[in-house]
């Protein structure tokens, strides 16, 4: 029969060191935040003192770091993304301009999608297409959802 091992529960906080974890109240080592969110991402495992930006001692101090973060993450004002494989934390993306008219719609999808000047037959556009795309008129404003 095997004994089970006993799993501590962190809290979301840990230390990636080699002290006893009655001593990490008092060793010098920096403290790792651990959080899922409840949307179904992937951990979030990062340095307390990257997200400060200073070095962070005290668990206490820690603590109130990642409720801080728990908080913004789940009211929206910080995302978990991936950079170059790696989670990290970043305000979400806000949209350039969130009222824009007939004109500068057609213009960015012109920009972005017909660019390479062929139609949905893969042909590409005549002098008459391009020129019905750029007389479209432009007096309606479109509001994009923000």
């Amino acid at each position: 029969m095997t004994r089970e091992r006993k799993r501590h529960d962190n809290d979301g906080l840990r230390k990636v060191c080699c002290c006893p974890r009655s001593k990490w109240n008092r060793c010098e080592h920096s403290w790792y935040v651990n959080f899922k969110p409840p949307s179904g991402a992937e951990h979030l495992r990062k340095s307390v003192d990257k997200l400060a930006r200073r070095h962070i001692a005290g668990k206490d101090d820690a603590k109130a770091i990642l409720e801080k973060l728990r908080t913004d993450i789940r009211e929206g004002r910080f995302v978990i993304v991936k950079k170059n494989g790696v989670l990290d934390v970043a305000p979400p993306a806000k949209p350039v301009q969130n009222t824009l008219t007939v004109r500068q719609l057609l213009d960015q999808f012109i920009e972005r999608h017909v660019a390479t000047k062929f139609n949905d037959n893969g042909a590409q556009l005549s002098a008459s297409e391009r020129k019905q795309l750029a007389e479209t008129p432009s007096t309606m404003n479109i509001t994009m959802p923000v």
